[in-house]
């Protein structure tokens, strides 16, 4: 993948258009960067510096020296990474950022487990637990086990 291929794909990723991309850049217009993304504009070194830093990214992976794309060195990569998976990583950024999307994703696709309620009553007090407290919620279940508990036979 050329210098230019690899530009478009990054500014796509993050959502970015042309014109943002110039105006991030200082060109005048989008049709600059349209050139620079069809290889017909060359860019000087400190040019593909500043675009790995408008673009979220390194230099190397601009140029096709590494696949990944992620800036390990920018403090605000790890800014959300957990205090517990920084230290488990023994300063290794990379190793932290990687631990931590595994993480996210296993959440979202456990998340994503979640029953389908197809009865009104029962997503109404679904709706009705998100603002309980942990103990009314328990009260709630406590009851609802105590008048119906064949309903809750296989649930233990």
């Amino acid at each position: 993948m050329s210098l230019g291929e690899k530009i478009k794909k990054r500014r796509e990723e993050l959502g970015l258009s042309q014109e943002d991309l110039a105006l991030m850049l200082g060109y005048k217009s989008r049709s600059s960067i349209a050139k620079i993304e069809a290889d017909i504009n060359d860019l000087t070194q400190s040019k593909i510096v500043a675009f790995s830093e408008a673009l979220c990214t390194t230099p190397d992976y601009l140029m096709g020296w590494t696949d990944d794309p992620i800036n390990y060195d920018d403090p605000s990569i790890t800014s959300d990474i957990p205090l517990e998976i920084l230290k488990e990583a023994d300063g290794n950024t990379e190793l932290a950022y990687k631990a931590h999307q595994a993480m996210l994703k296993d959440s979202k696709q456990n998340s994503n487990n979640s029953i389908e309620v197809e009865n009104p009553d029962i997503r109404q007090i679904a709706r009705a637990g998100k603002k309980m407290t942990p103990e009314q919620a328990k009260n709630v279940r406590k009851y609802a086990e105590f008048m119906y508990p064949e309903a809750f036979k296989n649930d233990r």
